[in-house]
C-alpha cells in the first residue's frame, strides 16, 4: 500500500478544516496510509520573508524521509487534471512506495527546495491558505486513488 506523507508548515487552526481532513483521511484509507505531519512556522514578525523561507525549509527538509519521492505544492507548479495527477500518483507508486508531498507557509517555498526536488504541482492558479490546501490535496488524492482504483466517485 502507497505511504502518502504530507508535510505543511504550521498547525491547523480551525476546526472546520480538520473535518475535511478527516473526512478525506478516512475515505483515503482504503487506498493509502496517510500521514500528515506538520512543521512549525518561522516567526514572520522578527523575520525576512527569506528567513523565514530559509528556517521553514530546514524544518521541511529534517522531515523527509531519505528515500522517497517527493512532489511540492507550488503555485507556480505544473498544473493537472484529476486524471494526471492520478496518472502521476500511479507512475509514482511503480517506483516508490513513499511519497511526500510539501504543503509552504505563507510565503511558499523556498528556491532552495524548489531545486531539491525538481517536481512540483499546482493545484490551482489561485493562492489558497495551507490549511484550505491540505483540504483541496487530500480530496484530489482520494480521486486520484479512486480513479485508478475504478470507482464511481470521479465522474
Amino acid at each position: 500500500m502507497l505511504q502518502i506523507e504530507i508535510i505543511s508548515v504550521g498547525k491547523i487552526k480551525f476546526p472546520w478544516i480538520q473535518e475535511g481532513i478527516d473526512h478525506y483521511r478516512k475515505l483515503l484509507s482504503k487506498y493509502a496510509e496517510l500521514k500528515l505531519t506538520s512543521v512549525k512556522e518561522a516567526d514572520s514578525a522578527t523575520q525576512t520573508p527569506a528567513q523565514v523561507l530559509e528556517i521553514e525549509a530546514e524544518r521541511i527538509s529534517k522531515a523527509i524521509a531519505p528515500r522517497s519521492y517527493v512532489l511540492l505544492l507550488d503555485v507556480q507548479g505544473k498544473r493537472l487534471s484529476s486524471e494526471q495527477f492520478s496518472a502521476l500518483i500511479s507512475h509514482i507508486k511503480q517506483g516508490s512506495s513513499h511519497v511526500h508531498l510539501v504543503v509552504g507557509g505563507a510565503f511558499g517555498l523556498s528556491d532552495e527546495l524548489k531545486q531539491q526536488y525538481k517536481d512540483h504541482i499546482s493545484l490551482s492558479a489561485m493562492t489558497f491558505p495551507h490549511e484550505l490546501t491540505l483540504v483541496v490535496l487530500l480530496e484530489q488524492l482520494y480521486r486520484a486513488c479512486s480513479i485508478e482504483a475504478g470507482s464511481k466517485y470521479h465522474k
